[in-house]
């Protein structure tokens, strides 16, 4: 009978109050380090953090993943590789969209090679417009490193200062290795409004004929330009295809959230590391309630409308104890405020993340927001 009242006070002790807290703290700390502990503490596998180990220890594959300049973090590099040389089916073709210098084109071809279950038959399509990310002088800057350590020639220097675009400069910092027949590149625009689409010469466009088992989106930086990209992508998908958008997570594209939520039980989330969020397709996509739900501009959407799928967001990350999600969406929530012209509500909304004291290692994230939390295909900037 002792032994019994011992296990139930111990029980009450760790369900409540200061020990259960700082047990939480501990746990959440340790998945931060390494999301891939999160299955241990769950019956069913947790998306707080990647559902496989992101850690990678072959001296030469850490060389390759992190041997290109890149926007990604290395774990999201690592997952990617993770990724598609574990969970990827294998079957269908890879779509990316942005790859800019090939950071994580890279990743994405060596997950590819390294999965025992690809098609001989599977490439990799990766389209970007291969100039107008940097200036010039910028661009040569970061690539002085690969330059000096004779990776490119000195002819591709002169193209690069001449033209200003970077096609020749992604191709040959990706041939030679033994993932580069995977790879297809192709010049091709996402465009960021209605009125884009119609001048635009080369849009992104899949062949008719190509099936897509899985789509890395970096490219999408636009209310309008993802929801064309996404819907002209989906038209060559099916159920059980899976969508990585590496921007979900960052704070000034509000916009990508927005349209998976407003999708339905389209797309189920799957796993996440730091900004990118990996969903599976579970039904086909309706083109028609897609153009119903998601207006060509976030202003047709309105306020009242933005506000409720924001709440709906913000209740999911904290049911699945994604802090840095909460605190992302929070951002993104003011950001569509500013982009709608609610100013003064997305600087309040802002400033109140900055006092709150669990914001503190996101500091810099808020103080960039606060200068500008977003950005139109005009490039404008609120201030």
């Amino acid at each position: 009978m002792m032994r019994q009242r011992v296990a139930q006070a111990t029980k009450r002790f760790f369900r409540n109050g200061s020990p259960r807290q700082a047990l939480e703290r501990t746990v959440k700390a340790a998945l931060r380090l390494n999301p891939s502990l999160g299955t241990l503490f769950q019956d069913q596998p947790s998306t707080y953090g990647a559902v496989m180990p992101v850690s990678v220890t072959d001296a030469q594959l850490v060389a390759l993943l992190d041997g290109l300049p890149t926007e990604t973090t290395q774990q999201e590099r690592r997952y990617l590789y993770r990724f598609f040389s574990t969970l990827w089916e294998g079957q269908g073709d890879v779509v990316e969209i942005g790859p800019f210098l090939g950071g994580t084109t890279r990743a994405i071809a060596l997950g590819m090679m390294d999965n025992p279950r690809r098609s001989q038959s599977s490439k990799l399509y990766t389209y970007d417009r291969f100039a107008a990310y940097h200036t010039t002088a910028s661009l040569l800057s970061l690539l002085d490193p690969h330059f000096r350590a004779g990776q490119l020639p000195p002819a591709l220097r002169e193209q690069v200062a001449r033209e200003g675009t970077f096609r020749g400069v992604f191709d040959r910092l990706h041939e030679g290795h033994r993932y580069s027949h995977l790879i297809v590149a192709e010049d091709r625009v996402v465009p960021d409004s209605a009125e884009l689409l119609q001048s635009t010469t080369n849009p992104y466009r899949v062949d008719a004929a190509r099936s897509l088992g899985a789509v890395f989106i970096e490219g999408c930086k636009s209310w309008f330009g993802t929801r064309y990209f996404v819907l002209e992508t989906a038209r060559h998908t099916k159920p059980g295809s899976y969508f990585i958008f590496q921007d979900y997570g960052f704070y000034t594209c509000f916009w990508i959230p927005v349209f998976v939520a407003l999708l339905g039980d389209v797309l189920e989330l799957v796993s996440y590391v730091d900004s990118t969020y990996t969903f599976q397709q579970r039904a086909p996509f309706d083109e028609a309630a897609v153009m119903r739900a998601f207006p060509d501009t976030p202003q047709e959407l309105g306020e009242p409308a933005l506000s409720v799928v924001f709440e709906q967001l913000l209740e999911a990350a904290k049911d699945r104890g994604d802090e840095r999600g909460v605190l992302s969406l929070s951002l993104q929530r003011a950001a569509a405020m500013a982009y709608i012209g609610r100013l003064d509500d997305a600087r309040s909304r802002i400033a109140a993340l900055a006092a709150q004291p669990q914001a503190e290692e996101y500091r810099t994230w808020i103080a960039q927001a606060a200068k500008t939390p977003t950005y139109t295909p005009n490039g404008e900037i609120y201030r």
